[in-house]
């Protein structure tokens, strides 16, 4: 999915021409000029999506947005869960289920109706994210008590399993045994759907750690060995600065030419018609709109 490609839909100024609520809408509501418009623009990389001032009241309509991908990152309960303060409505909703797997399945609830919504509404939109980058233990390497199923209650196998997420995009950020064997086993139980390692490369800065950039590339290459969808880069402050040169050894040797976005054959599998009377604009942050 690209983000950057949302684009304004409609605007409403009273309550009384608001359209129906018959699909998943998520509001950004807040006292005047908090920065509400900022952060959607932040949020999608762009400059004018939303419109700012300085003077409190630019925006004074109820603004929706059309988007093509959703994308959940802290999708999961707090790291220190145990102290996590739901024993009343455990005693009241668990029908039976332990305190674990009423967790998880609370979490894959909202998966599933968020999923299944965005779908009816409109198929082609995307849905991902970003698990723990271990899942549970595997039968080649334990997870050592930091991982998805147990610690926070996440089941995105499940998920992919159940046909409820399009792509996900582990945590990873690991080397050696912490690494491979869990990124092989995601790609093992990905029931055909996407699997995009998230690759820690702001390990590269001396300030967070003492990678090496050949870890990087060994990783890289790993992905692409067992035929995974890609790899993503935390955090891209890192990238961007070129940290080790990294962004200069990706450009060169990994991603030298364009690559189309892997297809998603359980979505659609009919090809798109040719395109007719194109247009192009140059829109912002250095982005190209084609239509037609």
């Amino acid at each position: 999915m690209n983000y950057n490609k949302a684009t304004f839909d409609r605007a409403f100024g009273i309550s009384a021409q608001l359209p129906p609520a018959d699909g998943i809408e998520i509001a950004f509501a807040g006292r005047s000029n908090v920065g509400k418009s900022s952060l959607l623009n932040r949020l999608f990389n762009r400059k004018s999506l939303a419109r700012v001032s300085s003077v409190p009241g630019k925006t004074v309509t109820v603004n929706f947005y059309d988007v093509d991908g959703v994308h959940f990152d802290y999708l999961r309960y707090p790291e220190n869960a145990p102290l996590f303060p739901d024993k009343y409505d455990f005693r009241r909703y668990n029908k039976g289920r332990t305190l674990d797997q009423w967790r998880r399945d609370n979490i894959s609830e909202i998966v599933r109706y968020i999923y299944k919504g965005v779908k009816a509404m409109k198929p082609w939109v995307k849905l991902s994210a970003s698990p723990v980058g271990k899942y549970r233990d595997t039968s080649r390497y334990p997870s050592r008590g930091w991982n998805a199923f147990f610690t926070v209650y996440q089941d995105p196998q499940g998920w992919l399993g159940e046909g409820i997420m399009d792509q996900i995009y582990p945590m990873m950020y690991f080397q050696g045994n912490s690494f491979y064997p869990f990124a092989l086993d995601w790609q093992e139980q990905s029931n055909g759907r996407q699997v995009i390692p998230g690759l820690g490369i702001y390990f590269l800065h001396p300030d967070e750690g003492k990678w090496t950039r050949d870890e990087i590339d060994r990783q890289i290459n790993f992905i692409r060995n067992h035929k995974m969808a890609g790899e993503g880069h935390y955090r891209v402050k890192y990238l961007m600065e070129n940290t080790q040169g990294i962004y200069d050894e990706l450009i060169e040797n990994f991603y030298a030419y364009p690559a189309l976005q892997p297809p998603m054959p359980w979505l659609d599998n009919v090809p798109p018609t040719a395109p007719s009377e194109l247009k192009v604009r140059t829109i912002d942050s250095g982005y190209t709109e084609l239509k037609w």
